[in-house]
């Protein structure tokens, strides 16, 4: 089964640099994006099972950033496929 969905992520969102920045993802279901440092206080997190509340499964498998850095692809335990595009 794979299901997609689009989302927008209603949060204020920082400029990102794909190249500046390292995205994690946990069994709490957030992604988190970190600075070149690893600060986690200095981007910001995103709560998969809070935006997403139909989802199967929304523990993280995989984060894909798009070139533009304003799409997120999320692929998830469930076999769920979401991409998550920044706002503003």
């Amino acid at each position: 089964m794979l299901s997609t969905a689009r989302r927008t992520c209603t949060s204020p969102t920082p400029p990102i640099s794909p190249y500046l920045s390292v995205f994690t993802g946990g069994r709490d279901d957030t992604i988190c994006v970190l600075n070149s440092d690893l600060d986690e206080s200095a981007l910001f997190k995103i709560n998969l099972s809070k935006l997403i509340d139909n989802a199967l499964y929304p523990r993280l498998r995989s984060i894909c950033l798009n070139d533009k850095a304003d799409t997120l692809l999320v692929g998830t335990f469930g076999s769920e496929i979401y991409e998550l595009k920044a706002k503003g």
